[in-house]
């Protein structure tokens, strides 16, 4: 690495994001173990400031699964390396964008932008940070595996509304943090760079670049879905497309990327020639193809990519014909054989069943007890405690103390008011879920929206937060039942799913979260009702493990420590369909592939198959019929 750092940046670098205080400390050595296996070399994290400085200013919390440098050195007990984004403003989609709400409480205070108030609590954290980091020796000018830190997040998409102030911010920032982090930091913004290292955020990054071909060009956030909302629908986002933006990105100049979670591998084979090679670009006569060809004294490595949404194309490159499916690019590390084609993912498809806890088929195993909040005051009488003409901030008036604030007004009609009369409607428009009405001092019937079920409310397990439950939320709308076709751009419309289903029904529960001997106690925080007898745990694994792939490939089925019990469907040649629903084609291999597939898989934990004609027999498909596998195998 030179001192500037900026030699380590230009690698095919695969990352992966994990906030810390999500996971249990005791899953943090088996996800890394699982991030390396996977092909990934680093893990990306912020550092949440409300996490880790909530209640009061100075009073700071890094226990527990907030223990930032034990989950730094967990990343570098597997060898991998770290991307840490400081923030202190972080966005993902969190409460406040990371900020703690006394910060927004302070006399004087502006958030984002050029003010003393603000830049001197953001630098007291941001320093806090970089010393704990420092200390242990955990910054790769130190030997440690952090490579890069970020100031701020996605400034970018709103510094023109800060005018002159906000340029003047994002200099103070780059001048202020320069130095005392990472070999190298990051601002995602295209504003300044003298001394920092721009990004890219989104679905798609490969027409991203730096204002300077010095520094590497780097997509610190691939979206591979979207999130979730309560009351949407499910987003789904295809490997074929995940993988077509990958390849693409890599193909025009990319460097590293970050998944926001076969083609690894190919990548990092070709390291040295995407780092170090010339670069030419090749017309192929068609503005919907392209190709790219890196080369060095070692050799060539050429990308063609097809960007058509509809129709496959057939290259002539370099005196060879290439048939490149719609949205796609395919890989070609000597540039003649392909090697790899994003339309045609060959990963394993694992189909997860949940199984009932037996333990709960005992009629006492779960018993439950109503502890009623004390709220006659409020609810019942409708006083508050506080009495103001005018709408409150919930940051100002809770203090991030709780999620919970009701606002209370009332309306005196007379007897002689001309819209008072014996059969009046109360018609109340709100955009809260939860609304108690009073009739002279009297309850009437509360008035919800889309509540059906459990209702809304927060979990425990033994003391620990699983998170916010609404099960009677439920996404409207219309789901498409038709396969996902990854062609096209993808956006948070496409490829929908879960319609007429709760946003969420199951939570994660970490084993560790529960007692080996003695009780479980699971406290539910219940807003509106619900019935909690439906309540129960169960454990999830793998029930069906399915995979497709071409001729002249070797997969690997897993069922994830535990046997392959059966082979419910495998064919080689032409087989239509997908995992749980395929069916022969109307070709085949000699040998009876189901046969071949359960000799070599079943009892197995894993296994290996070479998909080829020596394995499977010849076929009467024809030289126009890629031959594929299609396997389905029971856990």
């Amino acid at each position: 690495m030179s001192s500037s750092g900026i030699l380590a940046l230009f690698i095919v670098c695969f990352c992966t994001s994990g906030r810390l205080w999500a996971t249990a400390t005791q899953m943090w050595p088996d996800l890394m173990k699982k991030s390396r296996e996977g092909g990934l070399d680093a893990i990306e994290t912020y550092v949440f400031w409300n996490a880790h400085e909530p209640a009061a200013r100075r009073q700071y919390d890094f226990s527990g699964n907030l223990d930032l440098v034990r989950f730094l050195k967990a990343i570098q007990d597997e060898g991998l390396y770290a991307v840490l984004r400081i923030g202190p403003y972080v966005c993902a989609e969190w409460n406040y964008g990371g900020f703690p709400v006394w910060l927004h409480n302070m006399p004087g205070i502006q958030m984002r932008t050029d003010n003393d108030v603000f830049k001197n609590e953001m630098q007291n954290f941001t320093t806090l940070i970089d010393d704990m980091v420092k200390r242990e020796n955990l910054f790769a000018s130190q030997g440690g595996p952090v490579i890069l830190a970020q100031i701020e997040n996605e400034y970018g998409n709103v510094m023109s509304s800060y005018g002159e102030e906000g340029k003047a911010y994002m200099n103070w920032c780059t001048m202020e943090f320069h130095g005392s982090c990472a070999s190298r930091m990051m601002l995602q913004n295209q504003w300044s760079e003298l001394v920092s290292i721009s990004t890219c955020n989104g679905w798609y990054c490969d027409q991203y670049q730096p204002r300077r071909s010095n520094i590497p060009k780097m997509w610190t956030e691939n979206w591979t879905g979207w999130y979730k909302n309560w009351g949407g629908k499910d987003p789904h986002r295809t490997a074929e497309d995940l993988a077509f933006a990958v390849a693409r990105f890599y193909q025009l100049g990319g460097t590293f990327q970050n998944y926001y979670m076969q083609l690894h591998d190919l990548l990092h084979s070709m390291e040295d020639i995407l780092t170090t090679g010339n670069v030419s670009f090749v017309d192929l006569g068609d503005d919907s193809v392209g190709g790219t060809i890196y080369s060095n004294e070692g050799g060539s490595s050429c990308f063609l990519a097809n960007v058509d949404q509809g129709s496959d194309k057939t290259i002539n490159f370099q005196g060879i014909n290439y048939t490149v499916p719609a949205w796609s690019v395919s890989i070609l590390p000597d540039c003649q054989n392909v090697s790899y084609n994003t339309a045609k993912v060959s990963t394993q498809t694992s189909v997860m069943v949940k199984k009932a806890n037996v333990a709960e088929d005992e009629p006492i195993s779960l018993k439950w007890s109503w502890r009623p909040e004390m709220d006659d005051k409020t609810i019942l009488l409708g006083k508050g405690d506080v009495t103001i003409n005018q709408i409150l901030d919930q940051k100002e008036a809770a203090n991030d103390l709780s999620d919970y604030l009701f606002y209370m007004t009332s309306v005196n009609l007379k007897k002689d008011d001309p819209v008072w009369s014996y059969n009046m409607t109360l018609r109340v428009k709100s955009s809260g879920q939860i609304l108690h009405a009073f009739v002279n001092g009297e309850l009437i019937d509360p008035v919800v929206v889309d509540l059906l079920g459990m209702g809304k409310g927060l979990a425990w397990v033994n003391g620990n937060n699983i998170g916010r439950y609404w099960p009677s939320f439920i996404a409207e709308g219309d789901c498409n039942l038709e396969p996902c076709d990854y062609r096209g751009s993808y956006d948070s419309s496409k490829c929908l799913s879960n319609c007429g289903h709760p946003t969420q029904r199951w939570y994660h529960v970490p084993r560790s979260f529960l007692n080996d001997t003695g009780d479980n106690t699971l406290v539910l925080f219940e807003e509106f009702g619900g019935n909690p007898s439906s309540v129960n745990f169960q454990t999830i694994a793998i029930g069906s493990a399915c995979i497709s792939a071409e001729e002249n490939r070797k997969i690997e089925l897993s069922c994830q420590g535990r046997p392959i019990s059966a082979v419910k469907f495998a064919s080689f040649g032409n087989p239509q369909g997908s995992c749980g629903s395929f069916v022969k084609g109307y070709c085949e291999g000699s040998k009876d592939a189901l046969s071949v597939v359960e000799k070599a898989c079943v009892g197995q934990e894993s296994c290996t198959i070479d998909v080829s004609e020596d394995t499977f027999g010849s076929t009467t498909c024809g030289d126009d019929v890629i031959k594929t596998l299609s396997v389905e195998a029971i856990c």
